[in-house]
């Protein structure tokens, strides 16, 4: 059973105004996030950060640090 490519792009353009162009160059890791949010799936852990993610990213850009000096 293929993918049913057009229908996808039809769908993607309707719901979301992507036009055709924009539709083929997606990758399917976005065409997923499309269709997740489309359909109210994908809320579970994947693609959520981690405590442990957010701790070690305060740590390594601690608020005042460089970044917050220069405006970036």
């Amino acid at each position: 059973m293929g993918i049913p490519y057009l229908q996808l792009m039809g769908t993607v353009a309707a719901a979301f105004g992507i036009p055709p162009h924009a539709f083929w160059r997606m990758t399917p890791r976005e065409l997923k996030a499309l269709m997740d949010a489309l359909h109210g799936t994908g809320r579970g852990q994947e693609g959520r950060m981690r405590q442990e993610d957010l701790d070690r990213l305060m740590e390594r850009y601690p608020d005042g640090g460089r970044y917050a000096r220069d405006g970036r």
